[in-house]
Formats: structure tokens, sequence, C-alpha cells
């Protein structure tokens, strides 16, 4: 962002808005390109570390329910952790799902009954 003003308010919301480069009084044609490359790199950068973030959240919600469905399995079958897995993991593999919605059902089911 070219602004001609600097006010710390401004400058904040901009950062807030996803602004990657808030440039005062620099509307130069020498440092334009610089300027433009540099905040170009930083938004690809903050957008890899955002869906490296999305993506580590979303495993870690499928690692939750997979232990919550392994722990009623175990409880409900009296069984090991180890066989647990190994029974969700082959009824996983039955259905052709992934493990995850394989564990969404074990809940869902475990629930009502």
């Amino acid at each position: 962002m070219f602004a001609e003003q600097g006010d710390s308010d401004t400058i904040a919301q901009a950062i807030r808005s996803g602004v990657s480069a808030y440039v005062v009084d620099g509307l130069e044609a020498g440092r334009i390109r610089s300027i433009l490359d540099v905040a170009a790199a930083r938004f690809r950068e903050f957008q890899a570390l955002r869906r490296e973030l999305v993506e580590a959240r979303s495993e870690l919600a499928d690692r939750k329910l997979i232990e919550k469905a392994k722990g009623l399995v175990m409880k409900r079958h009296k069984c090991s952790e180890d066989e647990a897995f190994k029974a969700m993991r082959r009824m996983a593999m039955d259905q052709q799902k992934p493990l995850p919605e394989v564990a969404r059902s074990i809940i869902a089911v475990m629930e009502i009954i």
C-alpha cells in the first residue's frame, strides 16, 4: 500500500486488512518494482503459512476423532488400544473410506446406543 501519511492507526488497520507492505511517500519509479516484489513474496509466504495452519488444524481434529472413536471401541469391546485401532483401520479399508470418516460413524453409532 502506498500512502502519503503514516499514522499508526492507519498502518494497523492496513495490516489487519492483509496489506503486506506499507510505503509512505515512496512512490518513486525506481523503488516500485522491488517493493512490489517483496510484497508479493510476503503474501505468498503468508498464504503458505495459512494453508499449513488449516491442514494442521484439520489433522488435529481428525486425530481427536480417531482417538475418541478408539476409546469408545475399547470400552465397548473391552479390547486394547492397538486392537481397537486395527479394527478401525480394517473397517476403513473394507469400506474404502478414510479413517476419520469411519471414526465419525463409530462415534455417531455409539452415541445412539
